[in-house]
């Protein structure tokens, strides 16, 4: 277990940079809650798309604009070592986001979470909460309005018509005590503290990430796309998934291209529906498949 800490203020580039950070070497648990004040600062989920120069979080989900107070959880583990049992890709946004949500009902009006990638308070969208998944390690993260907004997009697919809301507490500061209490009581793990070694704050072009999409498609969670360009293949959209799987299925995709392969439509469906890849956010997945072979078509055309 880490060390107790005060209350603090994080930039945003520290909590994006603890995140990648705490993903590739998370010890038996590491655990992050800060206070940031946003200033209208962007920041693209992991598989998002466009400028280089953007900061990208370790997670998945859509594209966030903070502003106001916005409190910054992250819980990164190794999943040789789960702090919960029997949590797979498919239920670990449910397990890992519940003390979370018993400390900010705690706070005033109840929140809840409906398996999608954002908590609620009167079914109006609050806190944005998301994965980074890979063949060892894991992260969860979410960021909560406390006073302010999160979304670039507020009128999202994903909300369904509601239009975003704020927990409007008198004190910040009790919130991010009770929330790491909360994560402290349930997994046994305090939360690092200042100053960070986090290294350089990761951005879409350092990461790799295209600019924009070659082809791009709504789904439930938002958008879903690719991109070719100089012969690599990105996927990506406002979904989450096993990263390390979406760098497989890219490259055999490029692998094929480059023997002259015709991609076909059900090897694709299949891999987008694979348990180990575990594409959060996308119900249409045929409708994805036929989005990436169109285009890889069209590249070869």
């Amino acid at each position: 277990m880490g060390m107790s800490a005060e209350v603090e203020m994080a930039s945003l580039g520290e909590c994006v940079a603890w995140g990648h950070a705490a993903l590739a070497a998370p010890g038996a648990g590491r655990l992050a809650v800060f206070a940031i004040e946003g200033n209208g600062d962007v920041v693209l989920g992991r598989f998002g798309a466009g400028d280089g120069a953007l900061m990208t979080r370790a997670s998945g989900g859509p594209v966030l604009c903070l502003s106001g107070k916005v409190l910054y959880v992250g819980l990164a583990l190794d999943r040789a070592r789960p702090l919960i049992p029997d949590v797979t890709i498919v239920n670990f946004l449910n397990r890992y986001v519940r003390p979370l949500r018993h400390a900010l009902s705690g706070a005033g009006r109840p929140v809840a979470y409906f398996g999608r990638d954002w908590l609620s308070v009167e079914k109006r969208p609050v806190a944005q909460v998301g994965f980074a998944y890979d063949d060892r390690h894991a992260l969860f993260e979410a960021w909560v309005s406390i006073e302010g907004s999160l979304w670039e997009d507020a009128s999202r697919s994903s909300f369904r018509g509601r239009l975003p809301t704020s927990l409007a507490v008198r004190d910040w500061r009790v919130v991010v005590e009770d929330v790491a209490g909360a994560y402290r009581k349930t997994l046994g793990l305090e939360r690092a503290r200042k100053p960070l070694a986090i290294g350089v704050v990761p951005t879409a072009e350092r990461l790799g990430r295209p600019t924009k999409f070659d082809a791009e498609a709504s789904c439930a969670i938002g958008s879903m796309g690719i991109c070719m360009h100089g012969g690599r293949v990105s996927l990506g959209g406002d979904w989450m998934a096993n990263g390390d799987e979406v760098a497989r299925i890219e490259s055999s995709i490029e692998e094929g291209i480059k023997r002259g392969d015709v991609l076909d439509h059900g090897s694709v469906l299949t891999a987008l529906s694979s348990e180990t890849l575990g594409l959060f956010g996308v119900e249409t997945l045929a409708s994805y498949a036929t989005l990436i072979v169109m285009k890889v078509d069209s590249q070869r055309n």
